[in-house]
């Protein structure tokens, strides 16, 4: 018996299990067309129609017959041949082959177990997954019989799924989300697959992960059924929460009942005129904010119409957080006078009214989407850091050591920090909540970029090890099912530090389609731009994150990648302001200083250069010229140009 593999790649074996090489691609359809036929037989017509049906009928013909004769020619070991020519007609002889297409309906359309769990090993992947083949005969079967081997492989894992139990059912539940992330009723399955397994968090995990995609593909919300199930859970999730004694919850407790992720509703702004136009760009602006808020996976928000009903009239904020259960509201106002428009916009915490961040935008006449755009960017992103530093504050008041998400919103906190201690405090924090949840990709996440800012900023020594542990976290937290822009911007930090810059940026650039407002992710690819030796893209990229957030409490990185740029561009006098600026915000911070001389020295302002040299060697007395070597510099000529404005400052202990 041969084994013909046609789920996923294309394989054919002899009976010893060696590979028999089928070199044309158009020879590999064939074989897989007549697999397929009912009969394993079709006409030449039939065949020539699907594999050369832009040519004449005389040259699809000919071609058929070269075909045949390469066939016999890559299976001339095989003691019979497979194809048989009889008439007008082509037979592929199916008693001879194993093919797994074939055995996966005959098992699929089983009811027994076991039969159904050899079929789901068979479907490793789509029909044919490795054929390329610009015919459009062939690519209308192609996608006919993907399409009909996918519907039974769902109606398959549907079974298995109501056969199996835990761990089992989950897994096949997993693989059925697979073949279809747009299909609700597959994200229900294995919500409710999670459930029944105690594992009511993955289960509202995957109904965030089930309204991404729906949102992003095709601008949908979840339906009616989804949403009941939703908040069946979380009211199952709520009543698991409340203690044994009865007591009440904790405030922290109260909201990680309710839901694990914080929520902001975005109510309408006001209006301060009676000019129509004003109106219009007041609601599109409304609308962009909440569009561009959904697009961050940490943070529920709800629906526009829901806010909608909240228009022209005067609002209570904490009746709304009553109301809709959420903890933050976002509030604001907008006017013009002449050509010039004002925004005002306040994030305000529901429940007892304190207002978390304010903001203002002036800006002149511009186009009204243009304009959009940018007001818009710079509230998402605000907010967005805001209430990252909110939720660790709340949380560390609240003091429940103990529970995952107070510990991870605790640990964000401190991470923006960024000084030797918080990071520290920041990787405890995270190492605490990876003991009680190894799978958190929120934790893993936190350890990587823990460990990149700690070596980056020389708190600990950047070595291979910590490198690769670095990556081994941001790895996991990539593949976790709460992946969202801030594990692909961990990635890309673990990336840079094995100055892998390609691929860094293309990292970056994954989080920036998933959060195009997130600020982080446009900053470190500038920097990343930066040491990769493309320095206006690199200044681009840091300009923009500056503006959309300004309050950033990293910002002084956006000011390191933009001297580091502008140096390495031979621009010393602008590498000079943005250095000062990583000076005053971080005094101590190594490669702030290193930039810093090196770019007085290129000024010809040698003194100065010198005594922030001497102020280096200080702080971190076993700095040493070979220490650079570790920079991630993708060009030689880049690290040696920061040498030499370095040995123009003087000498470096």
């Amino acid at each position: 018996m041969l084994e013909l593999k046609l789920l996923g790649d294309f394989d054919l074996r002899d009976g010893s299990f060696e590979p028999v090489v089928v070199g044309a691609r158009k020879n590999k359809a064939l074989l897989a067309i007549l697999a397929l036929a009912p009969s394993a037989s079709l006409a030449r017509e039939r065949i020539v129609r699907l594999l050369w049906s832009d040519r004449g009928q005389v040259q699809a013909q000919a071609s058929l017959r070269q075909s045949l004769v390469a066939l016999r020619k890559d299976m001339a070991a095989l003691p019979l041949p497979l194809i048989q020519v009889i008439d007008d007609r082509l037979t592929l002889d199916r008693s001879r082959l194993k093919i797994d297409a074939v055995e996966f309906q005959r098992l699929g359309a089983s009811n027994d177990i076991e039969s159904l769990r050899r079929a789901a090993t068979l479907y490793r992947d789509e029909l044919l997954a490795d054929l390329d083949i610009k015919d459009p005969g062939f690519e209308r079967w192609l996608g006919s019989e993907r399409q009909r081997l996918s519907d039974l492989a769902i109606g398959l894992f549907e079974k298995l799924s109501a056969h199996e139990t835990g761990g089992a059912r989950i897994e096949a539940t997993k693989r059925l989300v697979g073949l279809d992330p747009l299909r609700e009723a597959s994200h229900r399955m294995l919500m409710t697959a999670y459930a029944a397994a105690g594992e009511k968090g993955l289960a509202m995990r995957q109904y965030e992960l089930c309204r991404a995609a729906l949102n992003e593909e095709l601008d949908v919300a979840p339906g009616e059924e989804t949403e009941a199930l939703r908040q069946r859970l979380l009211k199952e999730l709520a009543a698991a929460s409340l203690p044994a004694r009865g007591g009440l919850l904790s405030r922290t407790e109260a909201r990680t009942a309710h839901e694990e992720k914080p929520s902001v509703a975005v109510l309408p702004f006001d209006v301060m005129s009676a000019d129509a136009d004003l109106g219009d760009f007041c609601d599109g602006l409304v609308e962009d904010i909440t569009t561009g808020l959904s697009r961050i996976k940490t943070i529920r928000v709800v629906a526009r119409n829901t806010m909608f009903t909240y228009k022209n009239q005067a609002v209570d904020v904490r009746a709304v957080g009553r109301d809709l259960a959420v903890r933050y509201a976002l509030e604001g106002s907008v006017r013009r006078s002449g050509t010039r428009i004002r925004v005002t916009a306040q994030l305000i915490e529901a429940a007892n009214g304190h207002h978390v961040w304010a903001g203002k935008f002036d800006r002149q006449g511009v186009d009204a989407f243009d304009l959009q755009d940018e007001i818009t960017s710079g509230i998402v992103a605000s907010v967005q850091t805001q209430i990252i530093l909110n939720e660790g504050r709340a949380t560390a008041l609240d003091g429940r050591a103990d529970a995952v998400a107070p510990l991870l919103a605790r640990s964000w906190q401190q991470f923006l920090g960024l000084t030797e201690k918080s990071l520290a405090e920041s990787r405890t924090l995270a190492e605490r909540a990876l003991c009680l949840d190894p799978h958190s990709g929120f934790a893993h996440r936190m350890v990587s970029v823990c460990l990149y800012h700690q070596a980056y900023m020389g708190f600990v020594p950047w070595t291979n090890d910590l490198v690769d542990e670095a990556h081994r976290h941001a790895k996991i937290a990539i593949e976790a099912a709460d992946a969202d822009e801030y594990s692909h911007w961990a990635m890309a930090c673990a990336e840079l530090l094995r100055s892998e810059h390609e691929r860094a940026a293309t990292s970056l650039k994954r989080a920036l389609q998933i959060n195009p407002n997130c600020s982080l992710a446009h900053g470190a690819l500038g920097t990343v731009l930066a040491w990769a030796g493309r320095p206006d893209a690199a200044v681009k990229s840091n300009e923009i994150a500056l503006q959309i957030n300004p309050d950033d409490p990293s910002i002084f990185f956006r000011h390191f990648g933009l001297a580091l740029a502008h140096y390495l561009a031979l621009r010393y006098d602008q590498a000079l302001v943005h250095a000062s600026a990583v000076v005053q915000a971080r005094p101590v911070w190594w490669l702030g200083l290193l930039l810093f001389a090196a770019s007085l020295a290129q000024s010809g302002q040698l003194g100065d250069a010198g005594r922030v040299l001497g102020e280096l060697t200080r702080v971190l007395p076993d700095t040493a010229l070979s220490a650079l070597n570790v920079l991630p510099f993708a060009s030689a000529r880049n690290r040696e140009h920061l040498l030499e404005g370095v040995a123009k400052a003087g000498v470096l202990g």
